[in-house]
């Protein structure tokens, strides 16, 4: 699980750092923050992986919020700073937006997502994601000092 999550952050960090620069197109955001996502995902099951490996918790559902409490006492037991999730639902949050998105486009070198009745409007742009880059680095880097 830690090799996939580290095979997604690193396409990632090098789709924000190297190929945006390069190509910028506005549409690699989405890749970008799906990558970060997924790297993220791994990183948490096989926090609970552990944790059920050495019998500290019992099974836990698949649903996100379950995950997320679970989550936030394990992070609790090694002392790792709990804002990364938040990062982790705002990144969900973008994505599912994404998905539900009848309309997005791109202005100011943002990508607007909007809602049906545009009730609900999401920006996504690169500093954003840089943020977002580093903040699943830390976590990833936090959580291998997990034993």
């Amino acid at each position: 699980m830690i090799q996939e999550a580290n095979r997604y952050f690193t396409t990632a960090d090098h789709l924000a750092y190297v190929t945006y620069p390069v190509v910028k197109e506005i549409k690699l955001t989405l890749t970008i923050a799906q990558n970060l996502y997924n790297a993220m995902t791994k990183v948490i099951d096989a926090i609970i992986l552990y944790e059920r490996y050495y019998k500290r918790i019992s099974p836990v559902p698949d649903e996100f919020e379950t995950k997320l409490d679970v989550l936030k006492n394990c992070l609790r037991r090694y002392n790792i700073n709990q804002n990364y999730i938040r990062t982790y639902r705002e990144l969900k949050m973008i994505l599912k937006s994404h998905a539900n998105s009848p309309v997005e486009f791109v202005k100011n070198n943002k990508l607007i997502i909007c809602s049906d009745s545009y009730t609900e409007i999401n920006t996504l742009d690169i500093e954003r994601l840089k943020k977002y880059v580093i903040d699943v680095r830390n976590f990833i880097e936090e959580t291998r000092k997990i034993r």
